[in-house]
């Protein structure tokens, strides 16, 4: 009888360990779940180069220019800024004059100082302002249509170049990625047949 009861004892504590241990589990599986879905940045897919890419283009259909933004890497995003500060027109053809109808960051009256402070003071605001923008006025560079899709990849030590055919114009551009070290997979440059071959994140020679 006493053998059976330091059986059911040892059975019991046996029970409620592994109970501790689902329920630790469960809980760390809970808190990376949450992590991963924190905001809408982390909750991106940029796992590989080719999820990447298709969150960068179904992006770009939306007109979400917030979430195409943080698809691009770090050097892309200063590149951008940077060519939107000294030759808009290098980004975006048809912006002759360096000012883009619409455009906030572009515009030099007053009418509008206070959204224009809080625009320049923010880089997503720049690139999400000046891309819809020339979108609306038909200069964006490139285009996606709902058929656009990675057609091939070269992936290799923390790089890749994807051959996209977009589905509308141009017909086939090239992007280049890197993996930074976090895994995340970014856009590092994006060209098409009469681009700059060195301009971030893209541009006109």
């Amino acid at each position: 009888m006493r053998k059976l009861g330091l059986i059911c004892l040892l059975l019991a504590s046996s029970s409620l360990c592994a109970a501790q241990e689902i329920d630790s589990t469960s809980e760390a599986a809970q808190y990376e779940k949450y992590m991963a879905q924190r905001t809408p940045i982390s909750a991106l897919d940029m796992s590989t180069p080719q999820n990447s890419a298709m969150t960068f283009i179904n992006a770009n259909i939306r007109s979400d220019y917030f979430t195409a933004y943080f698809l691009l890497s770090p050097d892309a995003k200063e590149g951008f800024l940077k060519t939107a500060q000294d030759d808009q027109t290098r980004l975006f053809p048809g912006a002759g004059s360096g000012a883009i109808p619409g455009s906030k960051f572009a515009e030099v009256s007053s009418d509008h100082a206070d959204l224009l402070a809080d625009i320049r003071n923010d880089a997503v605001l720049v690139f999400d302002d000046l891309m819809l923008s020339a979108e609306q006025n038909r200069m964006l560079p490139f285009t996606f249509g709902p058929g656009a899709a990675v057609t091939a990849i070269d992936h290799t030590n923390g790089k890749a170049r994807l051959e996209i055919a977009t589905g509308s114009d141009p017909h086939m551009i090239l992007m280049e990625m890197v993996q930074l070290s976090n895994g995340q997979w970014r856009i590092d440059r994006i060209g098409w047949n009469d681009s700059s071959q060195t301009a971030r994140p893209w541009g006109m020679d």
